[in-house]
């Protein structure tokens, strides 16, 4: 198959992998009906404070439920702090609406945002030069075709999820292994494709169905902020709870069984 750029250039290849991302091109010529990413109602922005020592382990990251906004930092061994904020956003802003937010104006709202909290928030906004401008959060709760012929979408292009997951690049790296076992072990590309959708679909889909909860979960009216310690408590997950995410391996010797797509599949 042949693969045209914007730029009039070519590339031939047996077949086309479409890792591209939320907006994906890929996923729009295999699908033209595709359904559009769902935003999730939060903000991202972040930054990296210098100059600020907190008595905290190097390496160790802090997540923070704050009365106005959650927020999250790590320190770095040479003593930044690396954070990043999500302020609750309801409607949905343009690119270019975001865009025109300057940086002394997204200061000013963390600052405000963080008026009441007893943490090193305000702190970490202040002793950053340079905070990131503001870009909204979507996820994919289901994309419903993921190949067709010789043309397959990987990564968020499939199935991106809520940064609240934390669980997006995995979620990547194992298409990645998945699909090339699929590819060795299949009796041709269009059964290896239906092969590793089979494999992966569900598992994908509960990830970002996961995220949103999570997500969620950073929107919460002060009350229930107020009651989120004594609920974590009261039900917090055990391992084993979570082993479904945290727990999955994928072994690479062992062959692969193809799923029938019309045509006899053959293990490699």
């Amino acid at each position: 198959m042949t693969a045209t750029f914007a730029d009039g250039s070519t590339a031939h290849a047996d077949l086309l992998i479409g890792a591209d991302g939320l907006r994906s091109t890929v996923r729009t010529i295999i699908d033209p009906g595709a359904p559009p990413p769902r935003y999730v109602p939060l903000l991202n922005t972040g930054g990296y404070a210098r100059g600020l020592r907190l008595d905290v382990e190097p390496g160790e990251m802090h997540m923070v439920f704050g009365r106005g906004c959650f927020y999250s930092y790590i320190v770095h061994p040479d003593g930044d702090v690396w954070w990043f904020a999500n302020p609750r956003q309801p409607r949905e802003q343009a690119r270019e609406e975001l865009a025109a937010v300057t940086a002394d104006e997204w200061r000013a709202r963390l600052l405000d945002l963080f008026a009441e909290e007893d943490g090193p928030a305000r702190d970490l906004v202040t002793a950053t030069d340079e905070i990131f401008a503001g870009w909204n959060t979507y996820d994919f709760p289901k994309v419903p075709v993921w190949h067709r012929n010789r043309m397959i979408i990987v990564g968020d292009a499939a199935h991106a999820t809520s940064p609240a997951s934390g669980q997006g690049a995995s979620m990547a790296i194992e298409d990645a292994v998945v699909l090339a076992k699929c590819l060795r072990d299949a009796g041709d590309v269009p059964d290896a494709f239906t092969t590793y959708e089979s494999l992966r679909r569900h598992r994908v889909e509960r990830v970002v169905a996961q995220g949103k909860r999570n997500g969620d979960g950073k929107t919460l009216g002060p009350v229930m902020r107020h009651l989120l310690p004594l609920l974590f408590k009261l039900h917090r997950p055990g391992p084993e709870a979570m082993a479904w995410l945290y727990g999955y391996r994928i072994d690479w010797d062992s062959p692969v069984s193809p799923c029938s797509s019309g045509r006899p599949g053959t293990r490699g």
